[in-house]
């Protein structure tokens, strides 16, 4: 009987040992399909590793391939996709909010908050308050925040985790991914918003400006033009658009209690500069 025994675990362990390849080789297969659609390379990883697929496009670079956690005595997979470079700004971080969200604000987390509720009850943000206004238009956040909610698990969904951080996107997804068009499809939807994202630091003023002048929201315009005006109260050209913004508050209760605090701002503003000169 114990000869059985030992037969049967053996028998076991090959078959596992062949699914767990044949899952793998059927995974390069799809890979390689992922990678050629994306113009990248893909590099075939050794034994019961998938490998790795890399490229550069726009300024960015991109690769996608696995990464395990390690959980006691289990570990779990993940497909990661990360893209990096190419303006993504290093002073500012962003990820989804959590069930322990609130009590990171109650004891002091940091969580920037924009002016746009959906965003900011879907992302926590984090870092340089002047880059994150001025970085994040309202297609940008619309798309990261869609991202970043569409990602949490559900019984046909599994778990998608998206970080930005150190001028990074990471992107986890549990699994290892056999579905090209999935893959092709997710990591356009990171590069989206890594161009969103990009910003130099002398677009700063303009991209504050032009947030100031065109967002939906007026309350992120006033935090816009608010950061504006106390960043760079010097500038000529902030104070230009600055003006601009004033005459377009035209509508609403909101837009004109905006356009008082824009004007009261701008004055200082003016004012300090008259000073200082």
């Amino acid at each position: 009987m114990a000869g059985v025994g030992i037969v049967c675990t053996i028998l076991f362990v090959a078959g596992a040992i062949y699914l767990s390849n044949r899952h793998i080789q059927q995974a390069k297969l799809q890979w390689a399909e992922a990678a050629s659609r994306l113009g990248f390379y893909f590099t075939q990883g050794k034994g019961f590793k998938v490998g790795a697929i890399e490229g550069v496009v726009d300024g960015f670079n991109t690769k996608i391939d696995t990464h395990t956690v390690s959980h006691g005595k289990s570990s779990t997979t993940y497909t990661r996709y990360v893209v990096r470079g190419g303006g993504i700004p290093r002073a500012i971080g962003a990820k989804g909010e959590h069930v322990f969200s609130g009590l990171r604000r109650i004891f002091g987390g940091q969580d920037i908050e924009l002016g746009d509720a959906a965003f900011d009850d879907a992302v926590i943000l984090t870092g340089e308050e002047r880059i994150a206004l001025a970085a994040l238009d309202a297609q940008t956040r619309r798309h990261l925040a869609s991202a970043i909610t569409n990602s949490r698990p559900s019984l046909s969904r599994p778990q998608v985790r998206w970080e930005v951080k150190d001028g990074t996107i990471e992107v986890l997804r549990t699994g290892i991914e056999k579905d090209p068009s999935r893959m092709v499809s997710t990591f356009r939807q990171i590069l989206t918003i890594a161009k969103g994202l990009s910003i130099t630091p002398g677009q700063i003023p303009e991209r504050l400006a032009e947030n100031a002048m065109s967002d939906m929201s007026p309350a992120v315009r006033t935090r816009n033009l608010k950061m504006l005006l106390s960043s760079y109260p010097k500038s000529s050209e902030a104070r230009k658009s600055c003006k601009e913004i004033l005459e377009r508050f035209a509508y609403g209760k909101r837009a004109a209690e905006a356009r008082a605090e824009g004007e009261r701002l701008l004055l200082a503003a003016t004012h300090t500069e008259g000073r200082s000169g």
